[in-house]
């Protein structure tokens, strides 16, 4: 079960009012965005809720504009395949196509992903999940062993076992993702993905030669010392889910892990940054 915020601003919202208030809202658990005409819908899964935190952040945006705010339960349907039932493919580079099963594609690139496009996140449209698809190929994966945290919808494990990765353990706290990345895989032939419903605490004893992790900021900063035990020596941590004024904070937290920044790159104000340890 999910729940809506919606941040109505009952007029005409802008894109960086748009940006700022999912800014604010990314430091509680919500787990998708919405730009409506006059606000912002937030979607978290109800037994996330923390309503102290939540009410903070509330009040916080109100020193800054002045709205309403709806609050409404949603039934377990799968309201991102309603949003995106007729979305585009998306093309991360001259080689590789996201896409749905209805799209049909001639010729098709060298890598074709093929994604259901359901509740889950990723379906290759977001910037983070678009950032992190073209940063692995500039990677060598070939006979890595991968972790890939908060899976969503998978994309990112799928590509990484078609760019070579030797095994790839997928997890997700969401039901819907864990079933969602079930499928994906299963559409897209990948046999060396092991998916599994759960949180951080499933990487202990683990080690990886890199961690992807596209989740949020928060999640990042609590998760990031597990990520940095789970890691090999000289490993890789490519992170996104952040904006750009959430890099240093990110950075001087991942510094006291053993984690050094290597390079970063942002689109529409989302960062994606790549960390190696030491």
């Amino acid at each position: 079960m999910y729940t809506e915020y919606y941040i109505n601003l009952n007029k005409e919202i802008t894109e960086e009012e748009s940006d700022i208030i999912i800014a604010h809202l990314s430091q509680a658990e919500f787990e998708s965005f919405e730009t409506a005409n006059q606000g912002v819908k937030a979607y978290i899964q109800t037994s996330l809720i923390n309503q102290e935190d939540i009410d903070a952040i509330i009040l916080n945006l109100k020193t800054l504009y002045t709205f309403t705010t709806e609050i409404k339960a949603m039934e377990n349907v799968n309201w991102n395949e309603e949003w995106e039932k007729d979305y585009d493919p998306v093309f991360v580079n001259d080689h590789c196509v996201i896409r749905a099963p209805f799209h049909k594609i001639s010729p098709k690139p060298e890598y074709d992903i093929v994604i259901e496009p359901k509740m889950a996140f990723g379906t290759g449209h977001h910037e983070t999940t678009f950032l992190i698809s073209d940063i692995l190929f500039s990677k060598r994966l070939k006979n890595k062993v991968i972790c890939d945290a908060g899976t969503g919808s998978g994309i990112l494990s799928i590509l990484a076992s078609k760019l070579g990765a030797k095994s790839i353990f997928a997890y997700d706290i969401d039901q819907w993702s864990y079933n969602n990345t079930k499928e994906n895989i299963k559409i897209n032939k990948i046999e060396n993905v092991e998916i599994k419903k759960g949180n951080v605490s499933l990487l202990k004893g683990k080690n990886y030669d890199i961690i992807l992790a596209n989740i949020n900021r928060n999640i990042l900063l609590k998760d990031v010392t597990q990520f940095s035990l789970s890691l090999q020596k000289s490993g890789i941590l490519i992170v996104s889910g952040f904006y750009s004024q959430d890099l240093p904070i990110i950075i001087s937290e991942f510094a006291k892990q053993k984690l050094k920044l290597d390079t970063f790159k942002k689109k529409n104000n989302w960062v994606v940054a790549i960390f190696k340890k030491h």
